[in-house]
């Protein structure tokens, strides 16, 4: 998450893209999120950034592309280079 002064509340990157902002009238410190429960200074809550679950459920297509992507570009060749050393050691004895 990220926050300037300017803002009007804390941004976060999910998805390497921005998205929505946490709550308005938010703040940071030191690294936290922070929001105001009243009008008054205090009390303040934390805030949580995003959930990985719920961030795949909402892009559950970008979710299954990136998937689908490193599946095939590196579990596939590893298990078929694995699955050919092991045959070839069968073969072997």
């Amino acid at each position: 998450a990220r926050w300037k002064r300017s803002w009007p509340g804390v941004k976060h990157r999910a998805w390497e893209r921005s998205q929505v902002k946490i709550a308005d009238k938010a703040f940071m410190r030191k690294g936290l999120a922070f929001r105001r429960v009243g009008a008054s200074r205090m009390p303040i809550v934390p805030l949580f950034g995003p959930s990985m679950p719920r961030e795949v459920e909402r892009h559950e297509r970008e979710a299954r592309d990136l998937a689908r992507q490193v599946v095939q570009q590196y579990v596939i060749p590893k298990a078929y280079k694995l699955m050919t050393v092991e045959l070839a050691k069968a073969k072997r004895k």
